[in-house]
């Protein structure tokens, strides 16, 4: 019996989630973060979770009703139920594009759109927010070049000393080597039809537009994990958060875990502990932003 390459990789999701959930949790102990939880200021907690609330709803319908109305009039109910069900079906199915794919299917059932159109639009409510990204990213190290030279790990995991930070490093760099060697002439096709037709089918002050709403959509997260970092007892500098954010974001979106399962709240985590905050803390941080997607995603059904 013959298992498919979709089967193969999705197992190895799993098994890449499951360990880096043990990393996350290695040397924790679980009563911590029940009394960690216990003592949080539920205030923060209460606004943290109403802004990332609004900024899902508001900012990413925005989005993509601005990209709907670049062909067709549509109302802006319309771009939010998309949404609604995209964030439902991103929690639910294994993979990050599930709730795209789930997406993509309502809007061509109910508008005029072509397959080809609706893989555009998609791809460019990707790529303008990992431009926001890598904006926000450029900014951050232009002013502070030195954090790079001032990183601290106060966590047992986080520690360069560890041999197999090495070694996991040098397998993941060759691994990519070996990638991108191999399926390089894929990898050409794929930023032809997903990054320089799709900029070619809208017009410019469009793009613009809409990686300023993914820029307000990236700085309300920020503002989320400084109330979350609040509540828990921490203190960050606000502008800090821009590379927390940054890095999260862009490891998340990388294909190799299901639903940025491990990859999300160990990035957080070691992110937050770059800048001073404590193992505990930035585990639960990451686990209570996890859970606040899952909640939003799974109440959108209602």
């Amino acid at each position: 019996m013959i298992i498919k390459k979709q089967t193969l990789f999705t197992v190895g999701k799993v098994m890449v989630a499951i360990v880096l959930i043990y990393f996350l949790f290695k040397g924790i102990n679980g009563n911590e973060i029940i009394s960690t939880f216990r003592q949080a200021d539920p205030t923060s907690i209460i606004l943290g979770s109403l802004i990332i609330c609004a900024s899902i709803l508001i900012f990413q319908s925005l989005k993509l009703h601005i990209l709907l109305n670049n062909e067709i009039r549509c109302k802006f109910s319309f771009s939010l139920r998309m949404i609604m069900i995209s964030l439902f079906y991103n929690n639910l199915l294994p993979s990050s594009v599930g709730g795209d794919l789930v997406k993509m299917f309502y809007i061509k059932q109910e508008k005029t759109f072509s397959w080809n159109k609706l893989i555009i639009f998609v791809s460019l409510e990707k790529l303008t927010g990992i431009l926001a990204l890598l904006s926000m990213g450029a900014i951050y190290f232009a002013i502070k070049p030195e954090i790079i030279s001032q990183i601290k790990f106060n966590n047992n995991w986080a520690n360069t000393n560890n041999p197999y930070v090495y070694i996991v490093s040098a397998i993941l760099l060759i691994c990519l080597i070996v990638l991108f060697l191999k399926y390089q002439k894929k990898l050409i096709s794929f930023v032809n039809n997903r990054i320089v037709i799709p900029f070619r089918e809208i017009a410019v002050w469009r793009v613009l537009f809409i990686i300023g709403i993914s820029v307000l959509f990236h700085l309300s997260r920020m503002v989320v994990i400084y109330f979350l970092v609040e509540s828990f007892g921490q203190t960050i500098d606000l502008f800090n958060i821009v590379f927390v954010i940054v890095a999260t974001a862009l490891m998340s979106s990388l294909p190799i875990s299901i639903g940025a399962i491990g990859v999300r709240e160990n990035t957080l985590a070691y992110s937050l502990a770059i800048f001073g905050i404590s193992n505990i803390s930035g585990v639960s941080v990451a686990l209570f932003y996890r859970l606040l997607f899952v909640f939003y995603g799974e109440a959108c059904i209602f």
